[in-house]
């Protein structure tokens, strides 16, 4: 028996070649797991100080890197850690150093032989270093190595210890299920790419990595209180509790995969629709375990006494919680399902035009799927003289899409004088600029790009290109191009600049594009947001000043998660009076 500073291992001479207890194996395991997600931050990290961007070199998605994870797992498991001395750390320096130096030129090789694909090279980045392999890098692992081996893992190893070993088990199935998901989702990714590996994550705006790398981990840990809140419940249904545990887990898992590379197949967008609707009661709940707990704040600070102390009362109020979430996301869903027809009236005069607008159809969007046809019926039923389609009608790579679909469904659509639209900023987000215009061009719609139309020789409308767009026109240059004493409105998908219509003597611009935040408190952040970067407070809705209207309408569909809870879906239908 051989007793090193952390483990208990006993090496023997037939396969494994180990004997090592549960305890201290799910130590191992556990030790392994972690220096995964942390590979995953540091190299995260590294390469944003280094490159400017931050995307994961990991072979999977993450948010780990199972390289690190077998190195640590094999390593600790097959290697005698030394006690700490001078003459130890030397010798632990020089093997981890030269150790994990080849296994990056053996791994780096495979995969470019494999997928045809240099994943990384330290030539040109470090100092004396060949492609996958760097002397100034070994330097650095093996002293990284040995300071976590002989030092960091043993303070580690005391607080696993710690961990009940009911929970082992538990959380052993909860990596398990995440690597083969994650193994899996990678593996149908590649395939897509016809079978060569690209990066997975890459982001050219840091903050967005960032605010999704902390959303994994608040979201990690409002499951585990919630699902730990269940298993001690005075109801004692532990067994459903487990169950809701691995579905909270498992059902967002596709949501996240869909948000990176679209899946493009009916069941694993209902996956990832209800992973969605799984994220969104989970917002839910902690907003109302946050009212409770200043509810009792309050209470405490007027009667000086804690109405909470009993268990059962702390119970009911999770409960209420709980069933506070579900009902938010019973009526969020019931607000996309029930869409309703918004009214305006603009102009003055005896003859009348009925105007159709809809904006954020999202066709092709993750998390949702959005009946066109139904959308269709909707529109005709309001009879409409002359149909706009305001911006992010698509939301795909448009390859992806189902064209046929998508044209005969616009084709049903009755309108006496056509229907035109204007590109938002999700059309651009996956296809390129003249990839729009032609997917467009094999519809019955008409694409207005920064360009103007004279409808029955009533009005003029401009489409703008969208705010996104570097190279988008003056609204003044397009009018001046094309003068008309026409009164003028103008589509512009997003609102930001909507005075440059007022001042340019548009009576009427329609927007759309903020989804009214889709989710409160969504929506006052959104508004905030709009008013400090564009100084524009208008993200739902009718604002009139003098002789010009800004609508902002919420949108027929969603993006992401298949509810609203800052009002219904809706198709604006607008009146404009002329003589």
């Amino acid at each position: 028996m051989f007793k090193g500073n952390c483990f208990n291992i006993q090496y023997i001479k037939k396969f494994p070649f180990v004997k090592i207890n549960k305890k201290d194996m799910f130590s191992i395991f556990f030790i392994a797991m972690c220096c995964g997600i942390a590979a995953f931050f540091m190299e995260t990290i590294l390469d944003y100080i280094t490159m400017g961007y931050l995307f994961d070199r990991g072979f999977l998605i993450g948010p780990f890197i199972p390289v690190y994870f077998f190195c640590i797992l094999f390593g600790l498991t097959f290697i005698k850690i030394p006690k700490a001395s001078i003459k130890n750390f030397f010798i632990c320096f020089l093997l981890i150093g030269a150790g994990i130096s080849l296994v990056e030129f053996i791994v780096g090789n495979v995969c470019e032989l494999l997928f045809h694909q240099v994943l990384w090279t330290y030539d040109g980045f470090v100092p004396f270093s060949y492609k996958y392999v760097s002397l100034t890098i070994g330097v650095c692992w093996g002293f990284l190595g040995t300071i976590l081996a002989m030092f960091i893992f043993p303070l580690i190893k005391i607080k696993v210890d710690k961990i009940p070993s009911k929970y082992h088990l538990l959380i052993f199935i909860i990596f398990l299920v995440l690597f083969i998901s994650d193994f899996t989702a990678t593996l149908i990714i590649i395939a897509k790419n016809n079978w060569n590996y690209h990066e997975l994550y890459k982001f050219k705006a840091s903050i967005e990595l960032t605010l999704f790398i902390i959303g994994i981990i608040l979201y990690i840990l409002v499951v585990i209180y919630f699902a730990r809140f269940l298993y001690k419940s005075f109801l004692k249904i532990k067994k459903i509790s487990l169950l809701i545990y691995f579905i909270s887990l498992i059902f967002p898992i596709f949501s996240v995969f869909d948000y990176f590379n679209r899946f493009n197949k009916n069941f694993l967008l209902t996956m990832s629709s209800i992973g969605f609707v799984i994220l969104a009661f989970y917002i839910y709940f902690i907003l109302a375990i946050l009212i409770v707990f200043f509810i009792r704040w309050l209470a405490q600070v007027i009667t000086k006494k804690d109405f909470f102390k009993t268990k059962i009362c702390r119970a009911s109020c999770l409960y209420l919680s709980i069933v506070f979430s579900i009902v938010i996301i019973c009526i969020g869903l019931g607000s996309v399902a029930n869409v309703k027809v918004k009214t305006l009236t603009v102009g003055n005069g005896q003859q009348s035009m009925n105007i159709v607008a809809i904006s954020d159809i999202h066709y092709g969007t993750m998390g949702a799927n959005v009946d066109l046809e139904k959308m269709a019926d909707r529109i005709n039923e309001l009879n409409p003289d002359v149909v706009f389609l305001l911006g992010d009608i698509i939301d795909n790579k448009i390859e992806y899409l189902d064209k046929e679909y998508f044209y005969n469904s616009m084709s049903k659509i009755n309108s006496k004088f056509g229907i035109f639209a204007i590109p938002g900023n999700h059309e651009y987000e996956y296809n390129s600029y003249y990839e729009v215009i032609d997917f467009f061009k094999d519809s019955c719609i008409e694409l207005l790009v920064d360009e103007q139309v004279i409808i029955n020789n009533t009005i003029q409308v401009i489409g703008r290109l969208d705010y996104i767009y570097q190279d988008r026109r003056e609204l003044q240059e397009i009018i001046e191009e094309n003068p008309s004493t026409l009164p003028l409105i103008v589509l512009d998908h997003q609102p930001n600049e909507y005075l440059q219509a007022k001042s340019c003597g548009a009576f009427l611009q329609l927007s759309g594009h903020t989804h009214n935040g889709q989710l409160f408190p969504a929506n006052l952040i959104t508004k905030l947001y709009m008013s400090i970067r564009y100084d524009c407070p208008h993200i739902n809705g009718l604002y009139q000043e003098d002789d010009f209207s800004l609508y902002v309408t919420k949108g027929y569909g969603t993006w992401g998660f298949p509810i609203r809870t800052t009002g219904n879906s809706e198709i604006l239908q607008i009146e404009y009076l002329y003589s």
